[in-house]
């Protein structure tokens, strides 16, 4: 049965005459029935009128489209559906009762029902205009985002199987992940939270929950988390003492309050709440520098002291050290109009001073020179722009 004419949109029928045709003039539905994957990506595609025929598909990839809508009601084998950044309006899929995969992110979907898509693993709809999403039938899921969408309340239900939450810049008020005890990845930031529980969340490794308007945090039962922001809420207390995998941290603009460290022959280190880090203005042989740390705590700026006290006693001959090895690696530059920028007293007591060498063409370049706990210096200098 010739079927040509079923593809209106010129761009998918030269797509199909060119790859599955085998007179290449016209298309039989011999020709197509037994295609089980399609990759029409980027095809400059309006329509994919003749889909239907395609029966035994499993898996339809027509992304980066101009697609405004999509029948598959035929395709009932299909299992992976990726349909994003088109200009969908509607997708009904209650026919397609094996999709495992579906990805519809960046359309214009103002309502999406998946309660027959049961075997569903992977949701992507992010960047639509939901306001609603049930989950209800949906136990499979591993993978499920629906961040930048309209949603401000979210059933998530019992989710064995789900890994990978991302939720961002909605209108939640709340959201409970405690029947998701896989949960690795937890994308919550730019809602309206006040709170979240994630004491049976203990295998937890990514966390981001800036910007909301929570008060308390509780991460004593997470201690495989590696990464925190939790920045710009209202947290006024943050224990990680048994978060000992964390590596990146972010509690900057909280109510978390350090009082001032001062430092005998040197000065006050103030905590500065922007940054989460204690830093100074201090006065060198009459040169006023701003002195920044990785300290976060109080603790962390009492380990500090040593280090930074010697560097005082010493900060003469440090100076001078550095900018003779920078001449020694630039020796046809004007190295005497470099000026003293700052220091940065890092984790492990070791320090870095830097140098302003002026504008650049990527922008206003520093220099830095690195030294060890004993002062040693390391011989390479760190270029860093702004």
């Amino acid at each position: 049965m010739n079927i040509t004419n079923s593809f209106t949109d010129s761009g998918f029928r030269d797509y199909v005459l060119k790859n599955f045709s085998k007179d290449k003039t016209s298309i039989q539905i011999s020709d197509v029935k037994n295609i089980t994957s399609l990759n029409l990506k980027s095809q400059k595609l309006e329509n994919l009128n003749g889909i239907e025929y395609f029966t035994s598909l499993n898996s339809l990839d027509c992304s980066y489209n101009q697609i405004r809508s999509i029948d598959i009601s035929q395709n009932l084998l299909l299992k992976e559906l990726i349909c994003n950044e088109n200009e969908i309006l509607s997708l009904d899929l209650s026919a397609n009762t094996h999709l495992e995969h579906l990805n519809c992110a960046f359309n214009r979907l103002k309502k999406l029902n998946i309660s027959h898509n049961l075997l569903l693993v992977k949701l992507i709809c992010h960047w639509n205009l939901l306001t609603n999403l049930d989950l209800e039938n949906n136990s499979l899921l591993e993978e499920l985002d629906f961040a930048y969408n309209h949603i401000f309340g979210i059933e998530l239900g019992v989710k064995p199987k789900l890994k990978n939450l991302k939720c961002s810049q909605n209108g939640l008020i709340s959201l409970d992940v405690s029947d998701c005890p896989e949960l690795k990845v937890l994308h919550c930031a730019n809602n309206s939270l006040l709170s979240i529980e994630l004491a049976k969340n203990v295998i937890m490794e990514d966390l981001r929950c800036f910007y909301n308007h929570i008060t308390t945090l509780d991460i004593s039962q997470n201690k495989l988390l590696e990464t925190l922001y939790c920045s710009n809420n209202k947290i006024s207390v943050l224990d990680t003492s048994h978060n000992t995998k964390l590596q990146t941290l972010d509690y900057s603009n909280n109510l978390i309050w350090e009082k001032d460290f001062l430092i005998d022959e040197i000065g006050v280190f103030k905590y500065n709440v922007s940054t989460s880090t204690y830093n100074a203005n201090l006065i060198f042989e009459d040169k006023e520098l701003y002195v920044s740390t990785e300290a976060r705590t109080y603790k962390e700026i009492e380990k500090l002291k040593t280090i930074i006290k010697t560097f005082g006693k010493n900060f003469s001959k440090l100076n001078h050290d550095a900018i003779n090895f920078i001449k020694q690696q630039h020796p046809n530059e004007d190295v005497e109009s470099l000026k003293l920028s700052d220091i940065i007293f890092e984790d492990e007591n070791t320090f870095r001073i830097g140098f302003d060498a002026g504008e650049s063409p990527a922008g206003q370049l520093f220099l830095y020179i690195s030294f060890d706990k004993n002062l040693k210096m390391n011989d390479e200098i760190i270029y860093e722009t702004y």
